[in-house]
């Protein structure tokens, strides 16, 4: 019976006895060109040119804590979906008309509660 691993070990040929088992030793050229110098050394970053966002808002003569202030304001808005807008919208058609039926109970229909 034929195995694949019966038919690879026909083709199988030993390694030449000069072989160790170790990499031959790679012999590089010399270099043709200089390596380049860095120029920059003591300054270089990983954000390039970019300031912090106070130092811009301050070049700009605007107040850092304002613009802070702001975001924060804007961030507590409480936006509403579409789903959650129908229903505050149904809600509020809703007690006004829990208001009206109940003014005309009271003969009272030009009450505001």
């Amino acid at each position: 019976m034929s195995t694949w691993a019966d038919e690879s070990e026909e083709h199988f040929q030993p390694a030449p006895s000069s072989h160790t088992g170790e990499r031959p030793k790679l012999n590089l050229k010399p270099r043709s060109q200089a390596a380049p110098t860095q120029t920059k050394t003591s300054n270089s970053s990983i954000f390039g040119a970019a300031k912090p966002r106070e130092e811009v808002l301050q070049s700009k003569g605007i107040d850092p804590k304002d613009v802070e202030k702001k975001v924060e304001r804007k961030a507590s808005i409480v936006r509403l979906t579409g789903e959650k807008r129908a229903e505050v919208s149904n809600n509020t058609v809703a007690q006004q008309l829990d208001i009206e039926s109940l003014s005309h109970v009271f003969g009272c229909a030009d009450c505001i509660l």
